[in-house]
């Protein structure tokens, strides 16, 4: 990935330039899942530095923030840097059964819905 379109300065504090991620998003249907799966690609990234984390938005939305620390290249040319991205949640989701899997540099996040979001197959009776 070449970062050097995607990379912004922060403040003039001395901090890691920072990149945005790209990241697909899909939904997952099913009768047994129903959600949002989110993947990140996140090469150079390592499982101990990264950080999911999903907070309290307002006015009722969730907010998903993705961080982590990087490095590219290697010896006099490596470079180090940081991801960082964040989604505003339109559903509500299952906070305890959030997942998320780091392989080959591609970050999984799967969101399902909370059980009162789900839709639901309502059996018709003759009577």
């Amino acid at each position: 990935m070449d970062t050097s379109v995607q990379t912004r300065q922060q403040h003039a504090n001395g901090d890691l330039p920072v990149v945005s991620p790209p990241v697909d998003i899909y939904e997952i249907t099913g009768e047994d899942r129903q959600g949002l799966a989110l993947v990140a690609d996140v090469p150079g990234a390592r499982a101990d530095g990264l950080t999911v984390r999903l907070d309290p938005g307002r006015n009722g939305h969730d907010v998903l923030f993705i961080e982590a620390l990087a490095s590219a290249g290697e010896g006099e040319q490596a470079r180090s840097f940081r991801y960082r991205r964040a989604f505003v949640l339109n559903e509500r989701v299952d906070q305890d059964n959030i997942r998320a899997e780091l392989r080959h540099g591609e970050l999984r996040i799967e969101l399902p819905r909370a059980a009162e979001m789900r839709s639901r197959r309502i059996e018709v009776v003759e009577g």
